[in-house]
């Protein structure tokens, strides 16, 4: 298991903590899809105003030409976070009820198909749902990359990816997203 941390992207000024402006994703070649589970991303199924475009400035930098990208959301946050993301690259999916966004990611990729034409999986998120499609991804040949956001993420997701990354959120993202109450 490989462990690429994001780069900082500051100077760093002496006795002071480098920390970075934004994530600079470490380089990669091919192509990839991408699942992004956005309300795992942000810590929050109900994201305050501001708190899906902050999210999404921080992760877009994974993405490069050529890559799809799968954004999944409950209805709890499709209403934000749909006029907060880009108006186009991006396919956007919803579900309801407990893993809602998890399974709309799950429902919207046919392994077999990408394992064609694409060389990376990329998982933004840190649920274990995803790890046995990240096993078999790479059965079929393809490169797996996790990216967390707020929170742990499951065991077994990080066991079954090759690459993990972190997004760099600022402060006031954190501030701005609470958890929904059960």
């Amino acid at each position: 298991m490989t462990a690429l941390a994001v780069r900082p992207a500051a100077l760093h000024v002496p006795n002071r903590p480098i920390t970075p402006a934004h994530p600079v994703a470490p380089l990669r070649r091919g192509r990839a899809i991408h699942l992004v589970d956005l309300e795992n991303l942000m810590g929050t199924a109900a994201p305050a105003p501001g708190v899906t475009a902050q999210t999404w400035d921080s992760y877009r930098v994974f993405v490069q030409p050529g890559d799809h990208v799968v954004v999944a959301t409950s209805h709890h946050a499709a209403f934000t976070a749909w006029f907060e993301l880009p108006r186009t690259g991006i396919q956007l999916a919803v579900r309801s009820g407990p893993s809602g966004a998890d399974y709309a990611l799950l429902d919207a990729l046919d392994l077999q198909h990408a394992a064609k034409r694409y060389d990376w999986l990329v998982i933004a998120s840190g649920d274990g749902i995803f790890a046995s499609t990240a096993r078999r991804a790479q059965l079929l040949g393809m490169r797996t990359w996790q990216v967390s956001g707020i929170g742990r993420s499951s065991v077994p997701l990080t066991r079954a990816c090759r690459l993990h990354s972190r997004l760099t959120l600022s402060p006031a993202t954190r501030v701005l997203a609470t958890p929904v109450a059960a």
